[in-house]
């Protein structure tokens, strides 16, 4: 089926995924793994070699940002990979995967998305949880502490660099992040900002998988396409509250 629906494909943008970096069961880990590998394998297999490939990958495949003299740096393309739990590991193998079609002379970008906000953000990740959570007046739940950080990636920014992969043909591996950490405590203060609450706020255990901070280095990126992902916390916050909402109000209508 693959086979026929990218033939005639000017470009392939491989994105499928069984998402979620948080391991709920042995078995939902196994699973995890097992599709992401897969389901690279048979895109890799159904797109021809001159076709331009772009293979979204995942900043988790860093296990973090590294601590160099006492300092958090930003992850860079060429960091080797330290991934931590069973969606980073198949993040990591669906990487190694695809680079074999470049060893075979195919035409191939992989791209390391940092943490994407704005509209249509999975229920399940932190931005998402916590407007919900504000908008319904409830505590809102915090894994580890509010000072870990997140890279913070327009969703917007995001699109404009995969389509700027595309039209380039190019190869390589490139970070999609804005290159400035936020704390959990800025992000709940912008949520709390732009629903127009301040209510109590619940810090519960987080697990190993749940790295202190995480940041790209998106210098390949800048240099090769004058992209700057910058993204403006409130304004994006703005954008998703008015998406879930303007969501709600369809399936109610």
């Amino acid at each position: 089926m693959l086979a026929r629906l990218t033939h005639g494909a000017d470009a392939v943008v491989h994105l499928a995924s069984r998402t979620g970096v948080r391991s709920t069961a042995p078995d939902i880990e196994r699973l995890r793994e097992r599709d992401i590998v897969i389901a690279t394998d048979h895109v890799l297999a159904a797109v021809p070699a001159g076709v331009p490939l772009v293979v979204a990958s995942s900043s988790s495949v860093y296990g973090g940002a590294q601590v160099v003299g006492g300092r958090l740096r930003a992850s860079r393309e060429s960091d080797a990979l330290r991934p931590r739990g069973g969606y980073a590991r198949a993040k990591a193998r669906m990487e190694s995967r695809a680079h074999g079609r470049v060893d075979a002379g195919g035409r191939l970008a992989v791209v390391r998305p940092f943490t994407v906000v704005g509209e249509g953000q999975r229920d399940d990740m932190a931005l998402a949880t916590w407007i919900e959570q504000a908008r319904l007046g409830l505590p809102l739940r915090v894994l580890g502490s509010l000072d870990r950080r997140r890279d913070l990636t327009d969703v917007r920014g995001v699109v404009d660099a995969i389509v700027a992969l595309v039209d380039s043909g190019r190869t390589g591996t490139y970070n999609l992040g804005s290159g400035r950490p936020r704390t959990l405590a800025e992000m709940i203060e912008a949520v709390q900002r732009v629903v127009g609450t301040a209510g109590p706020v619940s810090v519960v255990e987080a697990s190993t998988e749940e790295v202190p901070a995480t940041f790209a280095d998106s210098s390949l990126l800048r240099t090769t396409f004058g992209l700057d992902l910058g993204t403006d916390l409130d304004d994006v916050v703005e954008r998703q509250l008015r998406w879930v909402v303007d969501d709600a109000t369809a399936s109610v209508a």
